[in-house]
């Protein structure tokens, strides 16, 4: 039986406070299943808001997913990201709380200034829809930059 290690699992956290900050679900899923090859597995983190969002893309995952959305603490949440590879993440608190906890964080941005807005750490990158409209930013720039934070150490 394979075991997943907390350290080789990604973070991905669908939800943010209103639906113009929200990649779609399908999304999230393509940049999951293109990461594959680098990661074990997923973890989905969110308030329990973001719960049908979170089943959504658990349905739509390819690699092992847990699906903690609205079952932790904020507390629990950072803990659990302090541990994973990756967070992945809509311009919310949780990919704050992931670059505070020094994790490698992905931000999408649609409507919003990333530049003043996004997650501030040595590990922290982002990608924004050029429109700030966050439903036309494909997932190539995202899986692009996702890989390339998977690859540093």
């Amino acid at each position: 039986m394979n075991t997943l290690r907390a350290d080789d699992v990604l973070a991905v956290a669908p939800g943010a406070n209103w639906p113009a900050k929200r990649w779609p679900p399908e999304r999230f899923g393509e940049l999951a299943d293109r990461v594959a090859d680098l990661v074990g597995g997923c973890v989905l983190v969110g308030n329990a808001e973001d719960r049908p969002l979170c089943a959504e893309l658990a349905a739509r995952l390819k690699p092992p997913s847990l699906n903690l959305c609205g079952k932790t603490s904020l507390l629990e949440a950072g803990a659990v990201l302090e541990l994973c590879a990756a967070f992945v993440g809509n311009d919310s608190g949780l990919g704050h709380l992931a670059a505070a906890a020094g994790t490698r964080t992905l931000t999408v941005f649609g409507p919003g200034d990333p530049a003043r807005y996004h997650p501030w750490g040595p590990q922290s990158v982002w990608v924004a829809s050029a429109d700030q409209q966050i439903a036309s930013l494909a997932s190539g720039p995202a899986i692009r930059a996702l890989r390339q934070l998977l690859a540093s150490n």
